[in-house]
């Protein structure tokens, strides 16, 4: 070859560099450069496939949560990080070799990614109680912290003097020790915390000069998360049987949270749905003891008046056939 045939010697490295620029420009947002390693977030987002995920991606899945943030996450899956958190909490997991991996999945959790990250929490409890104990207890104490005040979150829920005793009551005569007991004090170091939050200054003692800032954010509750629960159980057939009395007191304590958005955030519903949903949060009422907050309907339309409606007169039919008290306002106040 002459001198004439042989290309410049700097053309090469110059062409190879505009090609991996160019390459690398064209990579949709979130996807990894052929040849670069993925990232965590990627990887789980390669793998998740909604209701169609394979089993065996199921556990990769599972074994991948410690390592990520859910900001990426949802960056690099397009804003779809609450897809996955309401798929993890409709799965369900029956297996405890799960719990591990689900009581690390902390990172970057914010807003209504908490919400169900709490209900997901409070499911591994119910469901797993020694693993859950163990694993807590073993964790580093900031995210043993956070996974408590996710729990106590969930179980606010309900009835959290009850929660109380029943902590103390695993604590004297569990059969616990160690790592167990550790976790028990961190969950009730966290419940004293969450009382603390909510109860508001003493009588007297004027106004705080520095609230703490709640660690999850809290009533009224998120429609797009009420609207995700709502979905999962459509997705496992909870909507046609009434069987999830943990999804009854979910919906039953965002009605008495906030009755008119909640009936606004049913009401695009199917009939059927809505109907069903009505009679669930009696159920999940009779069953807490908790009172809505009152509710005039002025800002209600005329089919979400109905809903209303029909909702309230559920609670009193439910509550006539337990005779438990009257947690609803009698006719007359009701919305016309």
């Amino acid at each position: 070859m002459t001198r004439r045939d042989r290309p410049p010697t700097g053309r090469w490295p110059l062409l190879l560099v505009v090609a991996a620029v160019t390459a690398t420009l064209l990579v949709p947002a979130g996807q990894a450069v052929w040849g670069a390693p993925q990232s965590p977030e990627q990887y789980l987002f390669s793998l998740f496939k909604g209701a169609d995920t394979s089993a065996a991606n199921r556990d990769r899945i599972i074994e991948t949560l410690p390592g990520v943030d859910w900001r990426q996450y949802d960056k690099a899956s397009g804003g779809r990080a609450m897809d996955l958190l309401q798929w993890l909490y409709g799965l369900r997991t029956q297996d405890p070799r799960h719990v591990p991996y689900l009581l690390e999945a902390t990172t970057g959790l914010d807003g209504a990614w908490s919400e169900t990250y709490a209900c997901i929490v409070g499911r591994l409890f119910d469901d797993h109680q020694a693993a859950f104990l163990r694993v807590l207890g073993e964790l580093p104490s900031e995210r043993a912290g956070t996974v408590a005040m996710h729990l106590v979150y969930r179980a606010s829920y309900g009835d959290l003097a009850a929660f109380r005793k029943k902590l103390e009551g695993l604590a004297a005569g569990g059969g616990f020790q160690g790592a167990e007991l550790a976790a028990i004090g961190t969950i009730l170091a966290a419940l004293e915390r969450h009382q603390a939050q909510t109860a508001g200054p003493a009588p007297g003692s004027g106004p705080p000069s520095r609230p703490p800032p709640p660690v999850i954010p809290g009533p009224p509750f998120d429609p797009d998360t009420m609207l995700g629960f709502i979905a999962a159980q459509r997705a496992m057939g909870g909507l046609a049987q009434a069987v999830d009395e943990e999804f009854f007191g979910v919906l039953a304590t965002a009605y008495c949270l906030d009755p008119e958005l909640f009936v606004k955030t049913i009401a695009p519903l199917p009939r059927g749905e809505v109907k069903a949903i009505c009679r669930f949060v009696a159920k999940g009422l009779t069953k807490s003891g908790r009172r809505p907050a009152a509710a005039v309907g002025a800002w209600l339309n005329a089919r979400e008046t109905r809903i209303l409606r029909d909702i309230q007169r559920e609670i009193e039919a439910a509550l006539c056939r337990t005779g438990a008290r009257r947690l609803v306002p009698t006719k007359p106040e009701w919305p016309r």
